[in-house]
Protein backbone atom coordinates (compact mmCIF):
# COMPACT_ATOMS: atom_id res chain seq x y z
CA UNK A 1 0.00 0.00 0.00
CA UNK A 2 2.74 2.60 0.61
CA UNK A 3 5.41 1.19 -1.42
CA UNK A 4 6.64 3.80 -3.93
CA UNK A 5 8.03 0.95 -6.30
CA UNK A 6 4.89 -0.62 -7.90
CA UNK A 7 4.29 -4.14 -7.65
CA UNK A 8 4.19 -4.91 -11.51
CA UNK A 9 7.69 -2.99 -11.99
CA UNK A 10 9.67 -5.56 -10.72
CA UNK A 11 7.63 -8.73 -11.08
CA UNK A 12 6.61 -8.08 -14.95
CA UNK A 13 10.21 -8.29 -15.92
CA UNK A 14 10.59 -11.82 -14.68
CA UNK A 15 7.19 -13.10 -16.98
CA UNK A 16 9.31 -13.65 -19.98
CA UNK A 17 11.98 -15.33 -18.09
CA UNK A 18 9.75 -17.71 -15.81
CA UNK A 19 6.36 -18.12 -18.16
CA UNK A 20 3.06 -17.24 -16.77
CA UNK A 21 2.39 -20.81 -15.39
CA UNK A 22 5.43 -20.36 -13.19
CA UNK A 23 4.34 -17.35 -11.68
CA UNK A 24 0.59 -17.98 -11.22
CA UNK A 25 1.26 -19.31 -7.51
CA UNK A 26 1.69 -14.90 -7.33
CA UNK A 27 -1.48 -14.04 -8.98
CA UNK A 28 -3.64 -14.81 -6.56
CA UNK A 29 -2.21 -12.93 -3.35
CA UNK A 30 -1.47 -9.76 -6.30
CA UNK A 31 -4.99 -9.75 -6.93
CA UNK A 32 -6.36 -9.89 -2.78
CA UNK A 33 -3.79 -7.18 -2.01
CA UNK A 34 -5.07 -5.15 -4.87
CA UNK A 35 -8.66 -5.55 -3.67
CA UNK A 36 -7.94 -4.80 -0.15
CA UNK A 37 -6.25 -1.10 -1.51
CA UNK A 38 -9.37 -0.60 -3.73
CA UNK A 39 -11.66 -0.84 -0.85
CA UNK A 40 -12.03 2.83 -0.12
CA UNK A 41 -10.85 4.26 -3.85
CA UNK A 42 -13.05 6.57 -5.27
CA UNK A 43 -12.88 6.93 -9.22
CA UNK A 44 -11.72 10.57 -8.86
CA UNK A 45 -8.42 9.07 -7.47
CA UNK A 46 -6.19 7.93 -10.85
CA UNK A 47 -3.53 5.70 -8.94
CA UNK A 48 -6.06 2.53 -8.87
CA UNK A 49 -6.47 2.54 -13.12
CA UNK A 50 -2.51 3.38 -12.92
CA UNK A 51 -1.60 0.57 -10.83
CA UNK A 52 -4.50 -1.94 -12.61
CA UNK A 53 -3.76 -1.36 -15.94
CA UNK A 54 -0.09 -3.18 -16.34
CA UNK A 55 -2.31 -6.27 -14.96
CA UNK A 56 -4.95 -6.64 -17.40
CA UNK A 57 -3.38 -8.35 -19.97
CA UNK A 58 -1.56 -10.55 -17.53
CA UNK A 59 -4.49 -12.33 -15.31
CA UNK A 60 -6.37 -14.55 -17.21
CA UNK A 61 -9.55 -13.30 -18.27
CA UNK A 62 -11.93 -14.51 -15.48
CA UNK A 63 -9.93 -13.11 -12.87
CA UNK A 64 -9.62 -9.63 -14.19
CA UNK A 65 -13.52 -9.71 -15.19
CA UNK A 66 -13.67 -10.77 -11.35
CA UNK A 67 -11.13 -7.97 -9.69
CA UNK A 68 -12.82 -5.46 -12.17
CA UNK A 69 -16.89 -6.24 -10.97
CA UNK A 70 -15.98 -6.94 -7.38
CA UNK A 71 -13.81 -3.30 -6.89
CA UNK A 72 -14.11 -0.86 -9.75
CA UNK A 73 -17.34 -1.76 -11.80
CA UNK A 74 -20.08 -0.77 -9.12
CA UNK A 75 -17.88 2.49 -8.07
CA UNK A 76 -17.88 3.27 -11.49
CA UNK A 77 -21.08 3.08 -11.75
CA UNK A 78 -22.28 4.99 -8.80
CA UNK A 79 -20.68 7.97 -10.31
CA UNK A 80 -22.26 7.90 -13.46
CA UNK A 81 -25.98 7.65 -11.52
CA UNK A 82 -24.63 10.90 -9.37
CA UNK A 83 -23.52 12.45 -12.98
CA UNK A 84 -25.50 14.83 -14.07
CA UNK A 85 -25.74 16.32 -17.30
CA UNK A 86 -26.21 19.94 -17.27
CA UNK A 87 -25.03 22.58 -20.47
CA UNK A 88 -24.87 25.29 -18.29
CA UNK A 89 -22.15 24.36 -16.13
CA UNK A 90 -21.13 20.85 -17.27
CA UNK A 91 -18.83 19.40 -14.89
CA UNK A 92 -17.07 16.38 -17.20
CA UNK A 93 -14.64 14.99 -14.22
CA UNK A 94 -17.16 12.08 -13.49
CA UNK A 95 -17.22 11.04 -16.62
CA UNK A 96 -13.63 11.47 -17.67
CA UNK A 97 -13.04 9.34 -14.26
CA UNK A 98 -15.40 6.39 -15.41
CA UNK A 99 -14.71 6.84 -19.91
CA UNK A 100 -10.47 6.13 -18.92
CA UNK A 101 -11.30 2.56 -18.02
CA UNK A 102 -12.78 1.70 -21.23
CA UNK A 103 -9.47 0.47 -22.15
CA UNK A 104 -9.14 -2.07 -19.72
CA UNK A 105 -12.79 -3.25 -19.48
CA UNK A 106 -14.66 -5.77 -21.48
CA UNK A 107 -17.55 -4.14 -24.02
CA UNK A 108 -20.06 -6.33 -22.08
CA UNK A 109 -19.44 -5.05 -18.97
CA UNK A 110 -18.31 -1.78 -19.41
CA UNK A 111 -20.90 -0.78 -22.48
CA UNK A 112 -24.07 -1.45 -20.11
CA UNK A 113 -22.36 1.45 -17.76
CA UNK A 114 -22.72 4.11 -20.36
CA UNK A 115 -25.72 3.03 -21.81
CA UNK A 116 -27.95 2.70 -18.72
CA UNK A 117 -26.51 5.38 -16.71
CA UNK A 118 -25.07 8.26 -19.11
CA UNK A 119 -27.31 8.26 -22.49
CA UNK A 120 -30.22 8.54 -20.69
CA UNK A 121 -29.05 11.26 -18.72
CA UNK A 122 -27.62 13.00 -22.30
CA UNK A 123 -30.43 12.29 -24.52
CA UNK A 124 -33.07 13.73 -21.50
CA UNK A 125 -30.68 16.89 -21.62
CA UNK A 126 -30.33 17.64 -25.53
CA UNK A 127 -34.03 16.56 -26.44
CA UNK A 128 -34.97 19.65 -23.92
CA UNK A 129 -32.26 21.85 -25.40
CA UNK A 130 -33.99 21.26 -28.96
CA UNK A 131 -37.18 21.74 -27.83
CA UNK A 132 -36.26 25.20 -26.79
CA UNK A 133 -38.51 27.58 -28.50
CA UNK A 134 -35.43 29.61 -30.24
CA UNK A 135 -32.44 26.81 -29.82
CA UNK A 136 -28.82 27.62 -30.90
CA UNK A 137 -27.80 24.69 -32.69
CA UNK A 138 -24.48 26.11 -32.79
CA UNK A 139 -23.97 25.76 -28.86
CA UNK A 140 -25.57 21.95 -28.76
CA UNK A 141 -23.30 20.72 -31.75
Amino acid sequence: RTDPLPVHSWLHPWLPVLGSQRMDPLWHPIRFKLSTCLAEWHPSDGSAFAMLHPWHKVFDQSSWESLLSRCILPKLVFVMREFVVNPRGQDISPFQWVIQWAEVTPNHFFLPIIEQEFFPKWQHTLLMWLQFETPDYEEIT
